[in-house]
């Protein structure tokens, strides 16, 4: 019995064990006790031995199959051998044997579609329910139709066996549900735990990296403060150039804390946006600041274009849009061996929504190395560098992009990338904001922040000799450092490592400004702040207190805020930040303003005036048949295919008309002439090309006729976000309808993307096209007809009626006769549909006839047109089709 429990009803309650082995042997055991119990009931109710020796074998084949499962671990296959013996052979034997309806099989039946829903999975289980129900109404209809099949069961016998299979069955799903109950319970006690325990890691993780980053920034603090210190005195070129270098590693160290710092924000949710009035110009010039010195470190060219109409005031987290751009700057100036970085800023109204927002929409261009198609899905992932073998040389953690993906949604924004691999890449943000200051910045002008000198660049802003400070730190390096940045402004500086210290201090004397520490031993920053406030007979209870912190976080900002800080700076500070803080603090009586930092004349640079891009540029592959001056006057541009001749290559319209290929092919007769649809690197190529001046682009291709072009403009697309290659299912004419229709609504300002391409989805499903071809046999090499239709034709003199569809084109009937008789048929044939929208009709001609324009015109005089164009084809459409074709392309209403 011991073994029997440890082998199958002890595994009921181990965890560790999937829910369908346990619900498996659940099940498994009271199939067991069901055989017993029924070659227990058959004796008795029959006094018959053959039922049970048929049932005891039932459960020894059961009892085999149980075994070899549960050691086998094969769970599926088991609980599916088990229904098809149950249901197709057990069952069925015993509901003939056993009175039929009039016994408890029924109930069994039941019994066995409880089993199949609670152990089989997927489609098997579908199938077994049907299969169920199946074979029940079978053997009631044979009961039905075959009654003497059925052995009979005595009135005794019926009710017996009817209410021992009910009870039993009832007690066994009862039971069932029980623990199915218990199992659902258990697994969300689990469940919860787990989550507690997930959630109590994070907050440990939180707290790690929090202390981390304190911990960190207090020696950084000490560092920077007196590296600062010593740039500012009169040193030589040498120690100049190591004090600029120590800086620089300072600096990236605290940029790496504070990317570790920010993720671990972001991924326990609680990074918080702090939306406060800016002025854009301002900012600009300290971004611009940062990154042109680090550009012209790498002999890289920074340009800037801003729209000058752009509100110069506006409400949102410009601290993170600061770490935004400065992240996706650096990354371009970092990936960048050579050529440019642009930084393009401009301003957009939102339409059709309160006119106090706008979307502001950032570019960040770069001539660098690019990324890889495939590495583009994996961009913002966590920790994760594309590229590793090109880059393992680069710094930085792999973070950056994955922060600037997160602070971009959280403030319910967009950024998207294009880039062509070994040739750049070009980052867009658009982020929405609100105008406080409708005054435009117009021409910005800013400082290149590049110190090239050494102690003599330092300017003090201000000199304060009467005023007096306090500066409280339990770190004494710490309170030295900001001693000696303010030493210039000749202000009376006094230090206390402590709280108690300082609230002895502020008892007797009296203080214009306090910057206070937070983590201190015994009275931290904040405690030691309220004692201060309601000192008996202390002297610096209106004093304003300025944390001075290395504690980050806007959670950590709010809390010096509602703890009665008047201020807050976070470590490490720089002069120039203290100076400025302290300023804003003391009274302008105490204050005499000595001037600023000056510039050399050659480090000012304006920002160059942003032309505005198209919003949605249309472009098409030249097969589309448009003659020049029409695709320049809706700026269409055009991909060209190219034509392969012994002579070398030529590119279509450009060195090669439709009937210079006639001309050529007529000379050469038997030489190769093959158009070739533009590669993926072309279109590659050809796309980064149109982004230049258009913010999306929008080409239209096609499958019809067996294209390579949309396959191969589709994988080009993919390098970038903000292209979109639609099919138009057309022939060249209905390529170029298209095209026009969608360039003329694509300068709508209003009109996304998604909505150009759902109403030219739309525009589709009315443009028709049909093309008559006179010589069949270029259709057939093209792969256009099979070769028994080329014979047909040739054969009966017939020409056939073309149309396109995806992937290939249809056969929609055919018309014979010399050219003016099939034309008549071709023409009246397809445009004395009453659904057809007479507003306008392109005719394209492979080889245009002397006076067949008019010809055709007088064809349509019963169904005329307001517009008809006509339109000669292309050197492509004219080798794929032949001499002498003819297309007409419309619109239904």
């Amino acid at each position: 019995m011991r073994k029997l429990y440890k082998s199958l009803i002890a595994p009921l309650y181990d965890h560790s064990i999937n829910l369908q082995e346990r619900m498996f042997r659940l099940m498994s055991i009271l199939g067991l006790c069901a055989l017993i119990i029924m070659s227990v009931l058959s004796f008795l109710i029959n006094e018959s031995t053959g039922d049970v020796l048929t049932i005891l074998g039932g459960l020894s084949v059961f009892t085999v199959i149980l075994t070899v499962t549960l050691k086998s671990h094969r769970i599926q296959m088991g609980a599916s051998v088990i229904s098809t013996i149950l249901i197709f052979i057990m069952l069925p034997m015993v509901f003939f044997e056993s009175g039929g309806m009039y016994g408890g099989t029924p109930m069994w039946f039941l019994f066995s579609a409880v089993f199949v829903c609670l152990v089989v999975r997927g489609k098997a289980r579908i199938a077994f329910l049907i299969g169920d129900g199946l074979v029940l109404t079978a053997c009631y209809a044979i009961q039905w139709y075959k009654p003497v099949w059925i052995v009979p069961h005595t009135a005794k016998m019926a009710y017996t066996d009817s209410l021992a299979s009910t009870i039993i069955v009832g007690l066994f799903i009862s039971l069932m549900v029980v623990f199915e109950s218990k199992l659902y319970v258990e697994e969300q006690r689990i469940a919860e735990e787990q989550r507690k325990q997930i959630e109590e890691i994070n907050r440990a993780q939180n707290r790690f990296f929090s202390n981390m980053s304190h911990e960190i920034r207090t020696p950084v603090n000490t560092i920077i403060g007196l590296n600062e210190i010593i740039m500012r005195e009169a040193v030589t070129s040498e120690v100049a150039e190591d004090a600029r270098n120590i800086q620089g590693a300072g600096n990236m160290l605290l940029a790496l804390i504070n990317d570790i710092l920010d993720m671990s924000r972001i991924e326990s949710g609680k990074m918080e946006l702090v939306p406060a009035q800016y002025n854009i110009g301002e900012l600009l010039s300290e971004i611009t600041s940062m990154i042109w010195s680090r550009a012209k470190d790498k002999g890289l060219e920074f340009k800037v274009e801003a729209d000058e109409t752009t509100p110069a005031g506006l409400i949102g987290d410009d601290v993170r849009i600061k770490q935004i751009l400065i992240n996706l700057l650096n990354n371009a100036v970092k990936y960048t061996a050579e050529g440019a970085v642009t930084l393009t800023v401009e301003c957009r109204r939102q339409q059709f929504t309160d006119n106090k927002k706008v979307d502001m929409v950032f570019t960040i261009a770069d001539t660098g190395i690019g990324i890889r198609k495939e590495s583009l899905p994996m961009l913002f992932d966590v920790f994760r560098r594309v590229d590793e073998s090109k880059n393992r040389y680069i710094e930085g953690t792999g973070l950056g992009l994955t922060i600037v993906k997160q602070l971009v949604d959280l403030m319910g924004g967009e950024i998207t990338v294009d880039s062509v691999y070994t040739k750049g890449s070009t980052f867009r943000v658009v982020i929405p904001q609100r105008i406080a200051d409708e005054k435009e910045i117009g021409k910005i002008t800013f400082k290149s922040g590049m110190n090239t000198g050494a102690g003599n660049e330092y300017r003090q802003s201000f000199e304060a000799p009467g005023a007096r400070i306090l500066i409280v730190d339990d770190n004494d390096l710490n309170a030295q450092v900001a001693s000696k940045l303010l030493a210039p402004s000749k202000i009376k500086i006094d230090t206390a490592s402590s709280g108690s210290l300082c609230l002895e201090m502020t008892q007797n004397n009296r203080y214009d400004l306090i910057y206070m520490d937070h983590l201190m031993p015994e009275l931290d920053g904040i405690e030691t702040l309220q004692r201060m406030r309601v000192q008996k007979g202390g002297l610096n209870r209106q004093t304003p207190v300025v944390a001075l912190t290395a504690n980050a976080g806007a959670d950590n900002q709010a809390l010096y805020k509602r703890s009665g800080f008047d201020g807050y700076m976070l470590k490490p500070v720089t002069g120039a930040e203290l100076e400025e803080t302290t300023l804003a603090f003391l009274s302008q009586e105490l204050v005499k303003m000595t001037g600023v930092a000056t510039v050399k004349a050659d480090d000012t640079r304006i920002v160059d005036k942003h032309i505005r891009k198209r919003s949605i540029a249309v472009s098409v592959d030249s097969d589309c048949d448009l003659p020049p001056e029409l695709l320049a006057a809706h700026r269409i541009s055009v991909m060209p295919y190219m034509i392969r001749t012994e002579d070398g290559l030529f590119v279509d319209g450009r060195d090669l008309s439709a009937s210079e290929a006639a001309a050529y092919a007529a000379k050469n007769q038997g030489k190769p002439i093959i158009p070739i649809a533009p590669s993926v690197v072309d279109y590659e190529a050809f796309f980064a090309e149109r982004l230049i001046n258009a913010e999306h682009v929008f080409h239209i291709s096609t499958s019809a006729g067996g294209s390579q072009t949309l396959k191969n403009a589709g994988e080009a697309a993919a390098a970038f976000d903000n292209v979109t290659v639609f099919d138009s299912v057309q022939f060249s004419g209905g390529i170029g309808m298209l095209a026009i229709y969608a360039a003329r609504i694509a300068d709508s300002e209003s009109l996304t993307p998604a909505a150009l391409l759902e109403t030219m989805t739309g525009v589709r499903s009315r443009v028709r096209s049909l093309f008559v071809a006179e010589n069949t046999l270029p259709l057939m090499k093209n792969g256009l007809i099979k070769p028994s239709v080329h014979s047909m034709c040739r054969s009966f003199l017939l020409r056939p009626v073309l149309s396109p569809r995806e992937g290939g084109v249809a056969i929609s009937g055919f018309v014979n006769g010399p050219r003016q008789q099939y034309l008549r048929q071709f023409i009246t044939r397809s445009i004395r549909n009453a659904d057809i929208d007479r507003s306008r009709l392109f005719v394209i001609s492979t080889t245009p006839q002397p006076d067949e324009k008019e010809k055709i015109l007088d064809l349509m005089k019963k169904h005329p047109y307001d517009d008809v164009q006509f339109y000669n084809a292309g050197a492509v459409t004219s080798l794929v089709w032949g001499m002498n074709a003819l297309e007409l392309v419309y619109l239904l209403k």
